[in-house]
């Protein structure tokens, strides 16, 4: 996934 910041909090769980 992508660290944009609020994208990371919910892509923190498909990270990949």
């Amino acid at each position: 996934a992508v660290d944009y910041g609020v994208h990371k909090l919910w892509e923190y769980n498909n990270v990949g």
